[in-house]
């Protein structure tokens, strides 16, 4: 074997080595990082199965029973009489029916045509139709106070003036209301608002 020969082997060889090494250190790469892919999946879907009690496999369906929390299909091919109900009532349902009866309603104004405001007279109103939109008001921060008025007699002026005692406050120690103590605690338990955020919004 020529020198030259030896020498490209020895070369070969340490090649080889080289993308062995190389190789390992993929492998253990692409291990590292499916074993992330893996965490962030539990992390965001939680487990991958679902633990079923094994007596649920001893659950017998008759014919007819409910199959998923859903009646039997028909065998006649007929409609089910609920769900015919159920369509027609999602037909009837209007965007007014999202929202609660009880909001209050506030008159913005009065859309008059330009032909009736020009000869009112010309005209008599026959009804009417309206345009709602949702609206919302800022909370409005205020002083609740309870006067205390002074009295003094009539026919005895020397006598000193007589005034009712200032009632307790409602929570001792502070100057707030309860309105004010309530939206406080919400804001900063169940909404998770810091309080210094809550005096930077007041302020």
């Amino acid at each position: 074997m020529s020198r030259l020969l030896r020498k490209e082997i020895e070369l070969l060889r340490e090649k080889n080595r080289l993308l062995e090494a190389e190789g390992q250190l993929m492998r253990a790469e692409i291990k590292r990082l499916r074993e992330m892919v893996e965490g962030f999946r539990k992390r965001l879907y939680g487990s991958s199965s679902e633990k079923i009690d094994p007596a649920q496999a001893e659950f017998e369906f008759k014919e007819g029973d409910l199959l998923m929390g859903k009646p039997a299909a028909p065998q006649d091919g007929a409609e089910n009489p609920e769900r015919e109900k159920s369509k027609s009532a999602k037909k009837r349902s209007r965007k007014a029916d999202l929202f609660p009866k009880n909001l209050k309603v506030v008159i913005a104004g009065e859309v008059i045509p330009d032909e009736v405001r020009a000869n009112p007279d010309l005209y008599e109103k026959i009804g009417e139709d309206h345009h709602d939109e949702l609206d919302i008001t800022r909370s409005q921060m205020f002083w609740r106070r309870v006067m205390m008025p002074k009295y003094r007699r009539k026919d005895d002026r020397a006598k000193p003036p007589v005034q009712a005692p200032a009632p307790d406050p409602s929570i001792p120690g502070t100057l707030c209301a309860p309105g004010l103590a309530a939206t406080i605690l919400i804001d900063k338990f169940e909404d998770h608002l810091p309080y210094y955020r809550q005096s930077q919004r007041y302020r």
